[in-house]
C-alpha cells in the first residue's frame, strides 16, 4: 500500500460579527428587529470560534460545524450588503507560511473550505492507513469536489494557498488518490478481473500524471516525486494486470509484451527518489512481474509457440474512472439540516417577487376550487334530481311490502273515521250557512270603493288643474287626503289577496265539504264506493301472471346494491377533492420560497417565471390527483343513472308503485281530506262575513274621504286667482275645517287600525275593525288578521290551505 497525501489546516485570529452586524442592522432595520436577531449573532460567533480552535482529531465532530458556519455566511451574504459591514479577517497562507488581513466575506469563506477540505484529506488519509478504502475514498472525493468549487468560485485569491492554480492542483491530487483508493478497495473484493483492474490502475496513472503537471507549474508541494512514482507504478500495475488477462485467454504472445512494457515501467521507478518504503514496494512489483514473465516466455516455448507482438500491436489500455468528485453543493445538500438563522432578514425584491408567487399560488387554487365546484354540483345534482336516496328507500319499502293493502284501509278507516262521521252529522244538524260559498254581496262592495276611487281621482285632477291655471296654493289637508287614498288602495290590492286565497281554499275542497253538508249516508255511500273502485283494481292485479317477481326482486336488490355502491363511490369523490384541496392549500400557505429568491434579486423576469414554474412543480401531484378524481366521476354518474333506469323499468317496480298511487285514494287518505275540508268550510263561512263587514266599514269610510275632498275641491275652484286669500284658510294655506272639527293626520303614514282611534275625525270613519278569532286549524280567518296591512301575514295562511 502507498502513502497519502492530506493538507495542514490555515490558522486564523478570532472574528466577533455581532458587534458590527448590529451596528448595521440597528441603524437599517431598527433595535426592535435586531434584538430578535442576538440569538442568530451568538451562534455565528460560537461557530466561527469553534473553527478558530479546531483541529484534525475534531474532524468528525467539526465538520458539521464548518458546513453550517458557510451556509450562515451565504445566507447573510444574499440577504445583506455585507461590503458595508466592516469586519476584518486574518489567515495564515500555508503555502508562503506569511499572514494575510482582508476585509472580504469572499476571503474569509474560502479560508473557511480550504480548512474544510484538509479536514476530509485527513479524514481519507487516516481511514486509507486503517485499510477504509470506502471511507478514504468519499472522504478524498469530498476534498475534491470542495477544491474544485474554490478554482471556479474565488478567481483572485491575494492567499497563494486559495489561488486558481493551487486549487485546481489539490483537486486533483484529492482525485487521483480517491481513485487510487477505490482501486484498492477493489481488490480487496472477493473476485478480481485484471482487466478490471488494468483499466482502473490506469486511470490512477492518468490522474497523477495530470497533478505532476500542475506542480511543474510552480506550485510548490514536496509531493512531486511520490506522483511521479505513483504514475508509473500504477502504469506498471495496469500492464501486469493486463498481461495477466491475455495469459488468461490465453493470448501468450500479449501477455508476454504487456508483461514487458510493465516490466520497463518499473525500471523507470528506480529513477526516482523516494523514501524506502515505496521503493520495496517497487520492486515487489518488479519482482512479480519478471516471475511472471519468465513462466509465459517457457510456456509459450514449449506449449504454445504464440508469437510475440511488437508494443505498438498491442491494444492500449483504456482507463476506468471509479471515483468521482462530489460537487460543493451537494455536500451541503447532504448537511441538509443546519437552519437558517437569518431567514427573518428578507431584502425587498424577494418580498416583491413572493407577492408574485403568492398570486401564482392563488391562480392555481381559485381554478381547481372552480373545477371541483362545479363536479360537486354535478353530483348533487344527480342526487336532487334522482331523488337519492329517499326514492331507493321508497322502492324498497315497496318491496317488501304486501300486494294487498285492504286490511290495512281498515285499519286506517278505524282511525279516523268516528271524527269524519261527528263532522258529517254536524254540518248536516247544524244551523250554519249554505254549503254554497257567495261572494256576491263582498264583490259588490268592492265595486262600489273602486268607483268611489275613480271619482276621487277625477277631483283630485280637477284641483291639479286649477293649481296650474289659478295658482292655487298646495292644500296640506288635501295634501293628506291623498295619502288616505293610496293607503285605500294598497288595502284593496292585498284584500284582494285575502279574497282570492279565500275562493282558492273553497274550490279545493268543494267536493268533500257537499259530502260532509249531505250527512253520514251520503258520507259512508261516497267511501264505500272509492273503496270499492280501489279494491277492484287490487282484484284485477292478483289475476296478472306473477311468475317473474322473485328474479325481478333479485335484479332489483343488485340494481339497489349497484346504486348504492356508485353513490357511495361518488361521495368519497367529493371527500377526497375537497381534503386534497384543502392539502394543497395548506402546503401553499405553509411555504416559504424567501430563501430561493434571496438567490434571483438581480434575475429577469423570464428567469423568475422559470423560478416560479420550478417551485410550483412541487404541487402537480395535487392537481393530478384532483384531475383524476374529476375525471373518474362521469362514468361512476353514468353507471349509478343506468342501474336506476333499470331499477324503475323492472316489472315489479312498475307494479309497486303502480299500488303506491292507487294508496293516496284510499279511505284514509280520503278520511284525512274530509277532516281538512271541515276546517275549510267553517273557516270560509266564517270568512265571508268578516269580508262584507270588513268591505262595508272600508266603503264607509272612503264615501267619506270622497265627500271630503269634493268639498275643499268645489272650495278652491271657486278661489280667485289673482287674490291672494284663501276662502275659509288660515295663513298656513289650509282650508277651514271637517263639519265643525278639526281633522288629525299623522305626519308620517302609519299602518292603518281595523279598530276606531280616539284621535279620528268622527267625519271620516276609521278602517273596518278586526274582529278576533281563534281558530285550532288552518292557522287564523284571512279577515281576522291585519294581512291587509301586513303582507308578512298572508304567508302562514298561505302555508295552512295549499
Amino acid at each position: 500500500m502507498t502513502t497519502f497525501v492530506h493538507f495542514p489546516l490555515k490558522t486564523t485570529d478570532q472574528v466577533v460579527w455581532s458587534t458590527p452586524l448590529s451596528s448595521f442592522l440597528s441603524s437599517t432595520f431598527g433595535r426592535s428587529f435586531t434584538s430578535d436577531l442576538q440569538p442568530a449573532f451568538s451562534r455565528l460567533d460560537e461557530l466561527r470560534t469553534n473553527i478558530q480552535h479546531a483541529s484534525f482529531k475534531d474532524a468528525d465532530i467539526i465538520i458539521p460545524q464548518y458546513i453550517d458556519y458557510i451556509t450562515q455566511i451565504d445566507s447573510l451574504r444574499l440577504r445583506l450588503p455585507l461590503e458595508l459591514v466592516t469586519i476584518e479577517f486574518k489567515w495564515l497562507d500555508t503555502l508562503k507560511e506569511e499572514e494575510i488581513s482582508q476585509k472580504s466575506v469572499s476571503f474569509e469563506k474560502a479560508s473557511i473550505m480550504y480548512n474544510l477540505a484538509c479536514l476530509h484529506s485527513y479524514k481519507g488519509s487516516v481511514a486509507a492507513s486503517n485499510i477504509d478504502w470506502k471511507l478514504a475514498v468519499s472522504s478524498f472525493a469530498h476534498a475534491s469536489g470542495i477544491f474544485e468549487y474554490m478554482a471556479s468560485h474565488f478567481l483572485h485569491s491575494p492567499a497563494s494557498d486559495l489561488d486558481v492554480h493551487a486549487s485546481k492542483l489539490f483537486s486533483h491530487l484529492m482525485s487521483a488518490q480517491a481513485q487510487e483508493c477505490f482501486l484498492w478497495n477493489y481488490m480487496h473484493t472477493a473476485e478480481t478481473k485484471h482487466s478490471l483492474v488494468a483499466k482502473l490502475a490506469k486511470g490512477v496513472s492518468e490522474r497523477y500524471e495530470k497533478v505532476i503537471k500542475y506542480l511543474n507549474k510552480g506550485v510548490d508541494l514536496d509531493c512531486l516525486n511520490e506522483c511521479k512514482w505513483k504514475k508509473e507504478y500504477f502504469l506498471a500495475f495496469a500492464y501486469f494486470h493486463d498481461a495477466q488477462n491475455y495469459g488468461s485467454v490465453p493470448q501468450i504472445g500479449y501477455a508476454i509484451t504487456s508483461a514487458s512494457q510493465g516490466l520497463d515501467t518499473c525500471k523507470e521507478l528506480r529513477k526516482i527518489k523516494v523514501d524506502s518504503i515505496l521503493n520495496d514496494i517497487g520492486e515487489e512489483l518488479k519482482k512479480e512481474i519478471t516471475s511472471k514473465l519468465k513462466e509465459w516466455e517457457k510456456d509459450n516455448d514449449l506449449i504454445y509457440h504464440h508469437a510475440v507482438p511488437d508494443k505498438i500491436n498491442v491494444p492500449a489500455i483504456k482507463k476506468l474512472e471509479g471515483a468521482k468528485s462530489i460537487d460543493f453543493e451537494k455536500q451541503l445538500m447532504e448537511n441538509g439540516g443546519c437552519r437558517d438563522l437569518f431567514d427573518k432578514i428578507v431584502p425587498m425584491e424577494a418580498h416583491q417577487s413572493m407577492s408574485i408567487y403568492s398570486e401564482k399560488q392563488a391562480q392555481i387554487l381559485r381554478k381547481l376550487k372552480e373545477e371541483i365546484n362545479v363536479a360537486n354540483e354535478e353530483v348533487v345534482s344527480v342526487f336532487e334530481f334522482s331523488k337519492i336516496p329517499s326514492s331507493i328507500i321508497e322502492i324498497q319499502n315497496l318491496l317488501r311490502s304486501r300486494n294487498s293493502t285492504v286490511e290495512e284501509e281498515e285499519r286506517e278507516k278505524e282511525a279516523g273515521y268516528p271524527r269524519v262521521l261527528a263532522m258529517a252529522h254536524e254540518m248536516e244538524t247544524s244551523s250554519m250557512s249554505s254549503d254554497q260559498f257567495d261572494m256576491t254581496e263582498v264583490n259588490s262592495k268592492r265595486e262600489e270603493i273602486k268607483e268611489s276611487l275613480e271619482k276621487i281621482d277625477e277631483l283630485l285632477m280637477k284641483d291639479d288643474k286649477n293649481m296650474l291655471i289659478k295658482s292655487l296654493p298646495i292644500n296640506n289637508e288635501l295634501t293628506k287626503l291623498r295619502d288616505e287614498v293610496s293607503s285605500t288602495r294598497r288595502i284593496m290590492v292585498e284584500a284582494d289577496l285575502s279574497d282570492s286565497k279565500l275562493s282558492d281554499l273553497w274550490s279545493k275542497y268543494e267536493v268533500e265539504i257537499s259530502v260532509l253538508r249531505k250527512g253520514v249516508s251520503k258520507l259512508h255511500e261516497w267511501l264505500s264506493s272509492s273503496n270499492t273502485d280501489d279494491l277492484n283494481k287490487q282484484i284485477s292485479l292478483l289475476d296478472l301472471d306473477d311468475s317473474s317477481d322473485n328474479y325481478d326482486i333479485n335484479t332489483a336488490n343488485e340494481l339497489i346494491e349497484n346504486i348504492y355502491a356508485n353513490k357511495k363511490s361518488l361521495e368519497l369523490l367529493v371527500n377526497e377533492r375537497n381534503s386534497t384541496l384543502q392539502d394543497l392549500t395548506e402546503a401553499m400557505h405553509a411555504e416559504d420560497i424567501s430563501s430561493v429568491l434571496i438567490n434571483y434579486r438581480d434575475a429577469s423576469d423570464e428567469e423568475l417565471e422559470q423560478v416560479f414554474l420550478e417551485q410550483l412543480s412541487k404541487y402537480d401531484a395535487y392537481r393530478s390527483r384532483i384531475n383524476d378524481l374529476i375525471d373518474a366521476q362521469p362514468n361512476k354518474i353514468f353507471d349509478l343513472k343506468e342501474s336506476l333506469g333499470s331499477l324503475l323499468d323492472l316489472g315489479i317496480v312498475k307494479k309497486k308503485l303502480e299500488e303506491k298511487k292507487r294508496e293516496r285514494g284510499t279511505v284514509k287518505s280520503k278520511i284525512n281530506r274530509l277532516i281538512d275540508a271541515y276546517e275549510a268550510f267553517k273557516l270560509c263561512t266564517k270568512g265571508v262575513g268578516e269580508a262584507v263587514n270588513f268591505y262595508t266599514k272600508l266603503q264607509h269610510r272612503t264615501s267619506e274621504i270622497l265627500n271630503r275632498i269634493q268639498s275643499i275641491v268645489n272650495q278652491r275652484d271657486s278661489y280667485i286667482s289673482d287674490s291672494r286669500s284663501s276662502i275659509g284658510s288660515d295663513p298656513t294655506g289650509n282650508l277651514g275645517g271637517f263639519g265643525g272639527y278639526t281633522v288629525n293626520y299623522p305626519q308620517q303614514q302609519q299602518p292603518p287600525a281595523y279598530s276606531t282611534s280616539s284621535e279620528q275625525t268622527p267625519n271620516i270613519p276609521p278602517l273596518p275593525s278586526k274582529p278576533a278569532y281563534t281558530g285550532n286549524t288552518h292557522s287564523s280567518l284571512p279577515y281576522s288578521t291585519p294581512s291587509v296591512y301586513d303582507p308578512n301575514m298572508y304567508s302562514q295562511f298561505g302555508q295552512s290551505w295549499k
